[in-house]
C-alpha cells in the first residue's frame, strides 16, 4: 500500500481498477525539415484544418461547461497569429511539430506569467490546442476509450478528451499536473465523479489495473490499499451512496427550516444542461446564470443571446436570475480589446467595463434580457457595483433599451433588477441602495478575497481567508439588515457548516451548484430558525 497526495480537484470517494493514458510522444523542438518549406507548411495548414474539424465533432457531442471550453480551443486552432508564427519557423527551417510547439509554448509561458486563474487556464488551452495539432502531424489518436468501470490515471486529461466517455464508467480521474480551479476540475465536478489533480509521479508509481481509492475531498490517491483500508472506504461509499439515496426525497419539497420557515434554494449554472440539472435536482429558480461562459468565442449577438436565455427559461419554468457579463481585466473575452491590468481584479471589469462600452457589452444583453422578459420569470444581475450611482447609470440604459424595444415593436416584461455584492462598499452601504434595486446577491468568494485582502489564487496566502470568519460574517449581517431581500450565491451558500450561520443573518435564499441542491435542503430542514439565529450571534461573537 502506498498514498499519494495531491490536490483536491472535485469532491467525492471513488475505489475502483486503475487505467492509464500514456502522453503522445514527444516532440524534438529543434527538428529541422528535409522537405521543402512549401511542403511542410501544407502538412500544418492540412493539420490544423483535421484538428478542427475534429474539435467541432466533439463540441456537438459534448454537454454543460465543456461545450464552452472546447469552443474556446477551436477558436484558438484557427488564431491566424498561431498559425503564422509556427508558418515563420517553418521558413527558418523547423518541422511542422516542432515550430506549433515552439510558437504554442512562448504563447501559454506570457500566459502562465500573469497572476491569475483564469488566464492560467488559457494558458493550458493554448497547449491543448498545439498538442492536439501535432497529433494530427504524428498521425496520433487523443480519443480515449473505457469498456469497463475504471479510474483514470494520465499526465494531464483535456476536456475533449473526456466527451466520448461513458460517464457511468469513468469513477474518478488522478493527473500528474493542473490545478484546483483548472478545466479537468469544472469538467469532473459537472459529471460528479471525485478527481484530484498535481499529483507527482502517478503515471510511474501506479501500475495499469492496479486498485486505487481516491479521495476527491481529501486530495489523497491510495495505491493497491490493505484489507483494513479498503474496507474502511468500501464503509464510507456506502454511507456516502446511502446519503445520495436518502437526499432523493428533499428534490421535490422546498427549501423550509425545521419550523417552516421558507428560505428558496435555487441553483447556479452557465449553460441549458446546468440548466436541465437544476431541474432534475430540484432546484426553485436559478440564483445565477454565469454568462461570460457564452462569451468563450467573443460577445455574442443579441439574437444569440435571446434564443440561449429563452431556451434556458422555459426548460426552467421558474425565477432565472441573468447576471449581465462578469467580464474584464481577469476574464479577457476574444475580440473585446482589454488592457492588460496590473491588478485585473480591482480592474476594468463587470458593471464598470459594461458601463463604458454599453452599445458593445452592455445594451445588446439587456435587450436580449427584456424580451424574454416578456413571457418568463428572468431577473437582472449586476456585476462588481460598488457605489449607487453605477446602478443609476445602469439603469437609465436598461430604460433606454427598453424604449427601443418597445418603438421596434417588440414586446418586453417588467424585470427585476438586483446587484451582486462583493465589496466591502458595497456591502456597508447596501441600505443606500434602497429604491434602487429589488434584490442582493451576495458574492461571497470576491466578498473575502477583498475583505482579507487576500488573491484567493495566490497559494502563499489563500489560507489566510476567513471565509466564516467574524468579518466575513459580520459584513453579512450588516447586508441583511439593509431593508433588501438577500441571497448567497457564493461558494458559502454550499458549504455546510457556513448555511445555518447564513440563514441566521438573514438570507433569504441560497444559489448552489444544482448537485447541491438536496443536501441543501436537508440542512435547512434540521433546525429552526430561531436555532440558526441563535449559531449566528454566536458566531459574530455579539
Amino acid at each position: 500500500m502506498k498514498i499519494l497526495r495531491g490536490i483536491p480537484a472535485s469532491p467525492g470517494l471513488a475505489i475502483g481498477i486503475a487505467h492509464s493514458i500514456r502522453p503522445a510522444p514527444s516532440v524534438d523542438i529543434m527538428a529541422q525539415h528535409i522537405t521543402a518549406s512549401s511542403e511542410e507548411t501544407t502538412r500544418l495548414e492540412q493539420a490544423i484544418t483535421h484538428a478542427i474539424a475534429r474539435m467541432e465533432t466533439l463540441q456537438s457531442a459534448a454537454q454543460g461547461t465543456t461545450v464552452a471550453i472546447l469552443a474556446a480551443q477551436r477558436e484558438m486552432m484557427d488564431d491566424p497569429e498561431l498559425k503564422q508564427g509556427a508558418i515563420d519557423l517553418i521558413q527558418e527551417g523547423f518541422k511542422a511539430e516542432a515550430a506549433i510547439t515552439r510558437v504554442a509554448s512562448s504563447y501559454a509561458e506570457q500566459l502562465a506569467r500573469i497572476p491569475d486563474e483564469y488566464l492560467a487556464a488559457r494558458a493550458a488551452d493554448v497547449q491543448e490546442v498545439s498538442r492536439r495539432i501535432v497529433a494530427e502531424l504524428q498521425g496520433v489518436s487523443l480519443e480515449v476509450r473505457l469498456d469497463q468501470a475504471a479510474i483514470l490515471v494520465a499526465q494531464d486529461l483535456a476536456p475533449a478528451e473526456t466527451v466520448g466517455l461513458n460517464p457511468a464508467l469513468l469513477q474518478a480521474v488522478v493527473t500528474e499536473t493542473g490545478s484546483g480551479t483548472g478545466h479537468l476540475a469544472i469538467v469532473a465536478q459537472g459529471l460528479g465523479i471525485p478527481a484530484v489533480v498535481g499529483v507527482a509521479g502517478a503515471l510511474s508509481e501506479i501500475a495499469e489495473g492496479t486498485t486505487l481509492v481516491v479521495d476527491g475531498d481529501q486530495g489523497m490517491v491510495t495505491i493497491d490499499p490493505d484489507e483494513a483500508t479498503l474496507t474502511t472506504a468500501e464503509q464510507r461509499l456506502a454511507v456516502v451512496q446511502r446519503e445520495k439515496q436518502d437526499l432523493e426525497v428533499y428534490r421535490e419539497r422546498p427549501g423550509k427550516t425545521a419550523d417552516g420557515v421558507h428560505i428558496e434554494v435555487f441553483a447556479n449554472i452557465g449553460s441549458l444542461a446546468e440548466a436541465q440539472k437544476a431541474v432534475e435536482t430540484g432546484a426553485e429558480g436559478v440564483g445565477l446564470f454565469r454568462t461570460e461562459f457564452l462569451a468563450a468565442q467573443g460577445l455574442p449577438t443579441e439574437e444569440a443571446q435571446y434564443a440561449i436565455y429563452k431556451d434556458v427559461a422555459s426548460v426552467l419554468q421558474r425565477p432565472l436570475v441573468i447576471r449581465t457579463f462578469d467580464i474584464g481585466g481577469d476574464k479577457p473575452v476574444p475580440g473585446l480589446d482589454i488592457p492588460e491590468e496590473g491588478n485585473p481584479f480591482l480592474g476594468w471589469r463587470g458593471l464598470r467595463l459594461a458601463l463604458d462600452r454599453p452599445k458593445e457589452v452592455f445594451l445588446p444583453q439587456i435587450r436580449a434580457i427584456l424580451r424574454v422578459g416578456a413571457t418568463h420569470d428572468v431577473r437582472i444581475m449586476l456585476p462588481m457595483v460598488v457605489v449607487p450611482e453605477e446602478v443609476e447609470a445602469a439603469k437609465a440604459l436598461i430604460k433606454q433599451a427598453r424604449q427601443e424595444l418597445l418603438s421596434e415593436g417588440k414586446p418586453v416584461g417588467n424585470v427585476s433588477i438586483g446587484i451582486m455584492v462583493e465589496t466591502p462598499a458595497a456591502a456597508v452601504t447596501l441600505d443606500q441602495f434602497r429604491g434602487l434595486i429589488d434584490f442582493a446577491s451576495i458574492g461571497t468568494n470576491d466578498l473575502v478575497q477583498y475583505t482579507y485582502a487576500v488573491d484567493r489564487t495566490n497559494a502563499h496566502v489563500k489560507d489566510r481567508a476567513r471565509p466564516l470568519g467574524v468579518a466575513t460574517l459580520r459584513l453579512i449581517g450588516q447586508i441583511c439588515r439593509a431593508g433588501i431581500p438577500v441571497a448567497v450565491c457564493g461558494q458559502l451558500a454550499g458549504d455546510i457548516e457556513a448555511v445555518p450561520l447564513l440563514v441566521g443573518l438573514g438570507v433569504q435564499e441560497l444559489s448552489v451548484a444544482p448537485a447541491r441542491v438536496p443536501l441543501v435542503k436537508r440542512i435547512l430542514s434540521e433546525k429552526t430558525w430561531g436555532e440558526m439565529q441563535l449559531m449566528a450571534k454566536q458566531a459574530i461573537r455579539e
